[in-house]
């Protein structure tokens, strides 16, 4: 077996080892109907590849900005401003959404409004309290 079919069989089954959620899912989906709604994301580039063609639930996202490709991850501030900049958005008109601190912490160094994911129900929560959903 050569390297790139034992990374494809590593990669199926990590993603069929995910199960998506599907509240999670509706909310994002409810989100990019109103606004754009973007993926920043430090995935290398085979898991990036991978997923990009085996994940539909993808297709809501306006844009997907992967580091392999931006060249900067999420704890450089230039990820941000890199997908600020691209999207033409200000950094006080976006809202950034992860489940790693650090990023969350990295984002506000940029400007941008946060939220630390934890459940669907905070970041529903959050949302309202933000005036982004009612």
């Amino acid at each position: 077996m050569n390297a790139p079919d034992a990374m494809s069989i590593r990669y199926q089954s990590t993603l069929e080892g995910i199960r998506p959620d599907n509240r999670a899912i509706a909310l994002v989906t409810s989100l990019a109907e109103k606004m754009d709604v973007v993926i920043l994301s430090d995935h290398a580039r085979e898991w990036g590849d991978f997923v990009r063609q085996n994940h539909p639930f993808l297709k809501v996202f306006e844009r997907q900005f992967y580091s392999y490709e931006t060249g900067f991850t999420k704890s450089d501030p230039r990820a941000f401003t890199h997908v600020l900049r691209t999207m033409r958005v200000a950094a006080e008109e976006s809202l950034f959404i992860d489940d790693r601190l650090p990023n969350v912490e990295t984002a506000i160094s940029v400007g941008l409004k946060t939220h630390h994911y934890t459940t669907v129900e905070t970041l529903e929560s959050h949302l309202v309290s933000r005036g982004i959903l009612s």
